[in-house]
């Protein structure tokens, strides 16, 4: 092998290499997760499929992203949420631990506070013939606390500038949803226990539809108040996570551990 030469030469160590590979074209954050950490059979030359945009697993203690740009204190990083918001694992907090193993979380505070959300840019393009993004999916591990208001804000979607009005998907009663005919479900998004929590949105379907799974099991096909480029249901660049407007009043505390969008 014929040496490199450099001037001076003081930067090398020795190294051992498993695999090497180079591919056409820049990898999204997806595919990189994907691809996860080093095995004795190489560097995979197939990588699965994924329009994952946004994922946050709060591994480190912040609002950091697994996937796409870092969430964002609503009001700032010195406000009530940046104050509030605690980070560690199942264990620290003293909660159930997620299908028997620990595991980092995030724990939102409940407090009745319209200033406390965390900001998503989600990084998906107007879809679905509309204006906005009419067709995506929210996926929630988390677990809603059990004590408080009868219903949790789970997104501020048509407004997360202000946070002026009321959010638009909701923890309530076992469900989840919002508005009326919006709760429909098995009642199986039970507080004090994690749940995987799943609502894919096609607004430009016919007829336009929410559909919502909690652990793998269908809940509903939630039609009512739908339609391409509806304010509550369809998004702008940003949403605000936890977040419920004026009246502040339909908060609960949070743990979370993973969202996906």
């Amino acid at each position: 092998m014929r040496r490199a030469v450099g001037t001076p030469t003081d930067e090398r160590r020795e190294w051992y290499v498993n695999s090497i590979q180079i591919r056409d074209g820049k990898l999204t954050d997806a595919e990189m997760v994907a691809l996860g950490g080093p095995s004795a059979q190489g560097i995979p030359v197939s990588i699965p499929a994924s329009t994952a945009t946004g994922q946050w697993d709060f591994e480190f203690g912040d609002l950091g992203a697994t996937i796409g740009k870092p969430l964002q204190y609503y009001d700032g990083p010195t406000g009530v949420t940046s104050n509030k918001t605690q980070f560690g694992t199942c264990s620290s907090f003293g909660i159930a631990l997620i299908d028997g193993g620990d595991a980092h979380v995030m724990h939102v505070p409940g407090d009745l506070d319209q200033n406390i959300g965390y900001i998503m840019e989600h990084g998906i393009a107007p879809n679905g013939g509309g204006t906005r993004v009419n067709q995506y999916t929210l996926i929630f591990d988390v677990m809603v606390g059990t004590t408080g208001p009868g219903a949790a804000a789970i997104i501020q979607i048509d407004d997360p500038t202000g946070n002026g009005n009321d959010g638009d998907l909701f923890w309530q009663g076992g469900n989840f949803g919002q508005g009326g005919n919006g709760y429909r479900g098995r009642g199986s998004f039970t507080p004090g226990e994690w749940h995987r929590v799943i609502a894919a949105y096609d607004e430009a379907a016919t007829p336009p539809v929410v559909t919502k799974y909690v652990d793998g099991i269908k809940q509903d096909d939630w039609t009512a108040n739908q339609g391409l480029d509806a304010p509550r249901r369809t998004l702008v660049p940003t949403a605000l996570l936890f977040a419920d407007g004026t009246p502040t009043d339909e908060r609960r505390e949070w743990y979370v551990n993973s969202i996906q969008i």
